[in-house]
């Protein structure tokens, strides 16, 4: 399953417990190096491949995506603050419906979760691939 997870930009403590939950179980992890504190990083399992999306082409990282969902594998894609807006991650979550691949978008941060939810509720409109984990 594919999970788009929101942290706060160089804010670790920031994750919800249901992401951190979701980064130590991963086999793939997508984050942006310029802007996610790397210490969430150290709560990915020793087994998972983590990818910076900066050194990422659009087709590296779209066949990321394709691969772990076919796979069956757990991807995290990690993004920074606690809404969509603003982030490559509307072209993600585009493509992988165009797949036909199914897709979570999680809590984003712990720091506002009534707009996290109406942004993830946003999010999901018109993708009837996705899935909002309210969970946090």
């Amino acid at each position: 399953m594919l999970y788009f997870v929101g942290a706060e930009e160089r804010a670790p403590e920031m994750i919800t417990v249901k992401g951190a939950s979701l980064l130590a179980k991963a086999d793939v992890c997508i984050y942006e190096d310029s802007l996610l504190n790397p210490e969430l990083l150290d709560l990915c399992p020793p087994h998972c491949q983590i990818y910076n999306s900066l050194s990422l082409g659009p087709q590296e990282l779209a066949d990321l995506l394709q691969d772990a969902g076919l796979k069956d594998q757990v991807l995290v894609r990690l993004f920074t603050g606690e809404a969509l807006e603003g982030t490559t991650v509307w072209e993600e979550i585009d493509q992988l419906q165009a797949q036909d691949l199914d897709f979570v978008i999680g809590p984003a941060s712990s720091q506002n979760p009534a707009t996290d939810i109406d942004s993830r509720s946003d999010a999901c409109s018109g993708h009837e691939n996705c899935l909002l984990n309210s969970q946090s």
